[in-house]
């Protein structure tokens, strides 16, 4: 599904072992180190 603003392009997909390395990106972006679940920082676990 893609949604169009003026400027962008989104794609809204499922979770794929791709984008894992991007979620821990975006947790670090909005919350730093301090995110409860330290699971969301890991990957492979993400992953898994």
């Amino acid at each position: 599904m893609a949604v169009e603003s003026t400027d962008k392009s989104w794609e809204i997909d499922f979770f794929s072992p791709a984008d894992a390395l991007g979620v821990v990106e975006l947790y670090r972006a909005i919350y730093g180190d301090n995110y409860p679940r330290r699971e969301v920082y890991d990957p492979k676990e993400l992953i898994r």
